[in-house]
């Protein structure tokens, strides 16, 4: 909504926190807000660990049943040039088929042999339409230690890993960037990649999705691992 948590100022958690390595923030979000039920209560924890890797962990408990599904918005570019060039590998044989407003449709497509088959490495250039990407892919397998994404630039000598727990990855890579800061390279077209691990969308008018629902006293968890390393 037009006040969601992404607009909010979120506290630091300094018991929590364990600096430099680990950052703990938090925010609330009052029953009624954005039309939501229950009061809500979420935790962001940020950890680099010695092995080049962050890890992004997302809890959440509300006082009544609520709908939640949280993602990380980060944007990544391994070289400076434009991401087209960059090569991609999904852990996903399937997408989420949506409108021409990117609602979804209900309906999984198959990957395979079309333009959005990363299920081996390719450069992002030969998907075929040169569009921007914006399509949430279904992961074969929701595990932590299932390796879900691999990003690399050939140019720089580096690959950007990622894990989760979450049943998807929306890939956003838009042709521009409208930001009201300097950008280093954000005049060249394509000039960043989200990966953004999260439940479905829409899924609370799909049954066929995995649910959404938080229910009153349990603890949301959304956690993905992202590492650079060499090539």
């Amino acid at each position: 909504g037009a006040d969601g948590i992404d607009r909010k100022y979120w506290e630091l958690d300094v018991e929590a926190s364990d600096l430099p390595t680990s950052l703990v923030l938090y925010c609330s979000s009052e029953a009624g807000e954005g039309g939501y039920p229950g009061s809500l209560t979420i935790e962001a924890r940020y950890t680099l660990n010695d092995d080049d890797s962050l890890e992004i962990e997302y809890r959440a408990q509300s006082d009544a049943d609520t709908y939640l599904n949280l993602t990380n918005h980060a944007y990544f570019n391994l070289d400076g040039a434009s991401v087209l060039g960059h090569e991609l590998q999904l852990g996903a044989s399937r997408y989420l088929e949506t409108t021409g407003q990117l609602l979804p449709t209900g309906r999984f497509l198959p990957v395979q042999k079309g333009p959005l088959d990363f299920t081996k490495s390719k450069a992002l250039e030969q998907q075929g339409t040169h569009g921007e990407l914006d399509h949430c892919f279904l992961l074969d397998k929701q595990d932590e230690q299932q390796q879900a994404i691999a990003y690399r630039s050939e140019k720089a000598g580096w690959e950007l890993q990622g894990w989760t727990n979450q049943p998807a990855v929306v890939v956003f890579a838009p042709e521009k960037l409208d930001v009201d800061i300097p950008l280093k390279g954000s005049s060249t077209p394509f000039p960043s990649i989200c990966f953004e691990f999260q439940n479905l969308p829409d899924a609370p008018n799909y049954s066929q999705f995995p649910s959404s629902l938080l229910k009153k006293g349990e603890v949301y968890r959304n956690w993905s691992r992202f590492q650079i390393k060499q090539i």
